[in-house]
């Protein structure tokens, strides 16, 4: 599968589970460097307490041996926020003690002494709907937490700290693949902590697995995720849910999907949610049982998929038992891979010919395995592309080009974030299976007497 090692991956999933994208918007440093006039820092010893006290400011409130930590995080956000706020904004770094704020649920946290309407643009959708003692509005704690948490574990400055506990219920699924890996979580458990307190914000004193919900509770989708607490964590994360008293659960229902990326658990289970254009992409075969597949031609899992496991999908597809669809997903940074996606989807959308395609693409892969193993690919798939131009009488420039873009664009709305993508559902069902990487025949098997009997 085409991504990053899962150490890795843990730590830069909090940019998953911040959907509204409120660490990427922090972390991103804007082109100039310059600071916006009027603005004033306040990050040295000799900082103008009373003047960030009084406002307007932003603050990073700090604990004790957090004072690095926050200096360097006010860093990041006096150059993202400064457009948003009033022109004479203070930037500061202070203690919980000079602030008053000693009960925050979490340290360091982003408060704000400045008016409401005096916040603009997208900085608005991050402030919470109430004010603290000394009139402070706070910034999102979980999606601070998770941009602390990110930035912290990259430069080595530590991780927030929480003022409550919760330990995290992962329930397992009965769709195949959808049990979690115990010895993937044994060895991410500290790590994937870290990740899912930002996200309840709670320090996650234990991670659980169980293949029954707790009672009462029925999920949405598996591997579900649950935080126990006896604090109101919804209290601190507008997105939290209470399914049982003191257990809570993220309403975006993306938690699975992430499980599924990080590599924990092979497939899960999600509520059902339509792919667009699919009738822009090949499909073969019309059978009850969709299967989406999207592919990267630079990839070598997805060369073994079709080497080996679609020949025999594709004979379901022929008496009509499945419908397969052939999405593009093209992550390699691959201009050549970009321009054969685009072809055969200008190919495709002229000649509506599904079959055809399929048979470029199989075929493509058999040619391109052994080059793409030894890195030697891109020569071999501009002699691909430059025959298949003169072959199918077609170009890549043409307005179906931009389906593929839009393709990368969907399959991240269903939770795809690697090649091979799979997406299996059944037409009239309310839920879809999603996996990446590489799945033998049997699994597929599995998958569609499961979607059919569900």
């Amino acid at each position: 599968m085409r991504g990053v090692s899962k150490t890795l991956a843990i730590s830069l999933i909090v940019v998953v589970i911040v959907i509204a994208g409120a660490a990427a918007y922090l972390l991103m440093a804007k082109k100039s460097s310059t600071k916006s006039e009027g603005v004033q820092s306040t990050t040295s010893p000799q900082l103008d307490l009373q003047g960030c006290l009084k406002g307007p400011s932003a603050i990073i409130v700090y604990e004790k041996g957090q004072k690095d930590f926050a200096t360097t995080l006010l860093q990041y956000v006096e150059r993202q926020l400064s457009g948003n706020l009033p022109p004479n904004t203070r930037f500061c770094a202070l203690s919980a003690n000079e602030v008053g704020l000693t009960s925050l649920p979490l340290y360091p946290a982003l408060v704000f002494k400045i008016s409401t309407n005096e916040i603009k643009g997208k900085l608005k959708e991050f402030v919470l709907n109430e004010t603290l003692p000394g009139g402070y509005i706070p910034f999102r704690y979980d999606y601070f937490a998770s941009f602390a948490t990110q930035l912290g574990m990259y430069l080595g400055k530590g991780t927030p700290k929480y003022t409550h506990e919760a330990r995290v219920i992962i329930v397992n699924g009965d769709a195949p693949g959808t049990q979690v890996n115990t010895k993937y979580l044994n060895a991410a458990k500290g790590r994937l902590g870290v990740v899912l307190s930002a996200l309840f914000v709670a320090d996650i004193k234990d991670i659980k697995v169980v293949d029954k919900p707790p009672a009462g509770i029925k999920p949405r989708e598996y591997p579900a995720v649950y935080a126990e607490s006896s604090t109101d964590l919804a209290k601190y994360n507008p997105d939290l849910r209470e399914a049982a008293p003191g257990i809570y659960y993220d309403a975006r229902d993306n938690l699975a999907e992430i499980l599924t990326g990080l590599g924990l658990v092979p497939a899960a289970l999600i509520p059902y949610k339509p792919i667009p254009y699919l009738d822009k992409h090949p499909a073969l075969g019309s059978g009850k049982v969709h299967i989406a597949i999207f592919d990267d031609i630079m990839c070598p899992y997805c060369a073994r998929l079709y080497i080996h496991v679609m020949p025999k999908l594709v004979e379901y597809a022929r008496n009509n038992t499945i419908t397969i669809h052939i999405l593009d997903l093209p992550v390699h940074q691959s201009q050549e891979a970009l321009v054969f996606h685009k072809l055969l989807l200008c190919y495709y959308n002229k000649t509506h010919n599904a079959w055809k395609y399929y048979e470029i693409m199989h075929d493509t892969y058999k040619q391109l395995y052994s080059y793409i193993l030894s890195g030697k690919a891109e020569q071999k798939l501009a002699e691909i592309v430059k025959k298949l131009r003169e072959e199918l009488n077609a170009t890549e420039l043409c307005p179906a080009a931009r389906y593929v873009e839009l393709s990368v664009q969907h399959a991240q709305d269903v939770g795809i974030n690697g090649v091979p993508g799979i997406v299996i559902w059944r037409e009239g069902g309310d839920k879809m299976l999603i996996a990446m990487g590489y799945h033998d025949l049997s699994w597929f098997l599995k998958a569609i007497k499961w979607m059919e009997t569900h």
